[in-house]
């Protein structure tokens, strides 16, 4: 949430473009969301992925599980083609 509010905060070099964010710096664009969704992906399944191995619990092993494929919904919902 905290990167959401950042990115909003953000005024100098924002534009819209039908509903979708985007970044200049210069004269390159970024999508915002995108990149964020991909980075949070990649996150989540290295995290989830690596401190799960790590866990005897099976409680915390269904936890760290969960974390990993949440990884894998949110590649789904960044990569957003056919």
């Amino acid at each position: 949430i905290s990167i959401v509010i950042f990115l909003l905060s953000l005024q100098n070099g924002l534009r819209f473009n039908g509903g979708s964010l985007t970044l200049l710096f210069d004269g390159v664009s970024f999508d915002v969301w995108k990149n964020l969704l991909l980075v949070s992906s990649l996150l989540s399944l290295i995290i989830g992925t690596v401190v799960g191995l790590a866990q005897y619990r099976i409680k915390r092993l269904f936890r760290y599980s969960t974390i990993s494929h949440v990884g894998f919904l949110l590649l789904a919902l960044g990569i957003n083609s056919e």
